[in-house]
Formats: C-alpha cells, sequence, structure tokens
C-alpha cells in the first residue's frame, strides 16, 4: 500500500457525530457574516469551533505525513528504470520508519523480477530484488548527496552473518535528491530465494560495513546489533513471498562466498 492509498485508507475510516459537517458549516458561515456574537458568548459552540480547528489541524498533519516521500515507483521513474517502476506497480507492502531524533529513515518497498542487464558486452535476462529507503533530516532541514550517505544499509539473512550476506548479495545503490529527502534505489541478488528466512535491511551509522562490532548473530540465528554499537538502530523485515523461497539457490549463493 503506498503512502497516498493509506491516506485515503485511514481518511475513510474516520467517522464524525451526525451533523457534524452541517454544524461546521452553520459555524463558518456566521463567521463569514459577522454573526458570531452569539456563538461567542455561548461556551458549547465555541468547544465545538475548538474541536473542528483541531480536527482539521490533525487531519492536515496526517495527510503531509503519508504523502511526504516519493513512492517507491515514483523514485525508479525519476531514475529513469522504467522496467523496476513497472515491478513495483504490482508490489505493495506498508512502510516502515525508524528515527533516531537526527534522521528519519523510511523502507518504501521491495520487489522481485526479471531484467535485462548488459553483461560482458551480451544482453542477459536476471532476476533481481529491488528496495527503495528515504532518508530525511528530523528538523526538516534539506540534506543533499553532496555531502554523502549519512545512513548505511546492510541486507542480511536470519542464519548467515551479516558480513557473509554483504559479500554473496552482490549489491548496488543508485540515489536520488529531491525537496531535500535522499532516495536510495538498491539492486540486489535474487533475495525471494530466502524468502523461508527473515530477510531484513539493517540500518548503520559510522560505518560502511556490517562488522562484528556492529552486527552479530545470536544462538538462534537472528541478526542483532552488537552490544557496543552505539549508531542508530533498526531493521525493516522484508515482506517477501514465502512461497518463493528456494532452499537450493540459497545453498548455491552461500557457497559462493
Amino acid at each position: 500500500m503506498t503512502f497516498r492509498e493509506l491516506y485515503v485508507k485511514e481518511m475513510d475510516e474516520i467517522t464524525f457525530s451526525e451533523g457534524f459537517q452541517i454544524r461546521t458549516a452553520n459555524l463558518m458561515k456566521q463567521k463569514a457574516e459577522g454573526k458570531d456574537e452569539k456563538v461567542l458568548q455561548k461556551r458549547k459552540p465555541a468547544r465545538v469551533l475548538a474541536v473542528v480547528l483541531v480536527i482539521i489541524a490533525l487531519l492536515s498533519t496526517v495527510a503531509f505525513a503519508v504523502s511526504y516521500y516519493l513512492s517507491a515507483k515514483e523514485v525508479a521513474e525519476y531514475m529513469g528504470d522504467k522496467e523496476i517502476a513497472e515491478m513495483f506497480k504490482d508490489s505493495e507492502c506498508e512502510p516502515q520508519s525508524v528515527s533516531n531524533g537526527t534522521y528519519d529513515v523510511t523502507f518504501l518497498g521491495v520487489t522481485t523480477g526479471a531484467k535485462l542487464n548488459m553483461t560482458e558486452g551480451f544482453e542477459t535476462e536476471e532476476t533481481r530484488s529491488y528496495a527503495v529507503v528515504a532518508i530525511r533530516n528530523t528538523d526538516g532541514s534539506p540534506l543533499s548527496l553532496m555531502d554523502g550517505m549519512p545512513i548505511s544499509f546492510a541486507p542480511v539473512i536470519e542464519g548467515v552473518m551479516p558480513f557473509q550476506s554483504w559479500a554473496i548479495l552482490n549489491f548496488s545503490a543508485s540515489g536520488l535528491e529531491r525537496e531535500g529527502i535522499l532516495y536510495y534505489l538498491f539492486d540486489y541478488e535474487n533475495l525471494e530465494v530466502f524468502a523461508d528466512r527473515t530477510v531484513s535491511i539493517a540500518l548503520l551509522e559510522g560505518v560502511m560495513f556490517p562488522g562484528p562490532e556492529v552486527l552479530t548473530m545470536d544462538e538462534n540465528g537472528k541478526i542483532v546489533y552488537a552490544e557496543g554499537y552505539m549508531g542508530i538502530r533498526g531493521m525493516f523485515d522484508l515482506p517477501l513471498d514465502e512461497s518463493e523461497a528456494d532452499p537450493e539457490a540459497a545453498a548455491d549463493l552461500l557457497s559462493n562466498y
């Protein structure tokens, strides 16, 4: 579900008391005609007007929050990749967000599909996975690609050491700066072969590589942050289709490390 679709859904679920719209319209009409003296002299209508203003403010805040970011599809389009944009068109997932008071980081979507690529001068079709995240300053000040990547992202797989996941997934990232927000489109090996496990994108701050001082694995195979790590913490669990899991292909990828 995109942010705009989420906004429409939330608005549809809001219910107002009977006569709310009529009372609100009457209050506005009285104010416009200069006939609001009685309203101001009576406490109850004044409370109604205050509630109306609060509701309007809240709804405006919700609308601003859920429509603030581009969708994953729009990010791919701005980057000029129509094939990936089409893949995101049929891929819906709930947005996930993490904030540390300095940065707000939001996961916008993941998709998997076949795409034509040039390999050693030959055109080949590869099945790859693509994910999009956004970073903004919590205080609203603009970010710039020229200042570098304030947060790093590491793909992690349940039961696989983080540095191993980093090595085998053969991934790259493309950046987009729009209205002070940074967007990153990640291109991975087919993540769906691991869909019978938890696959996540882990946030890293101050480092680029998920070494053991940053990420580790507990006795159950779960990827966790190391005790001494002091940066931003957050893992976006990817909503992969478990029916697409391919243990044999996964084992083949793991054997490459």
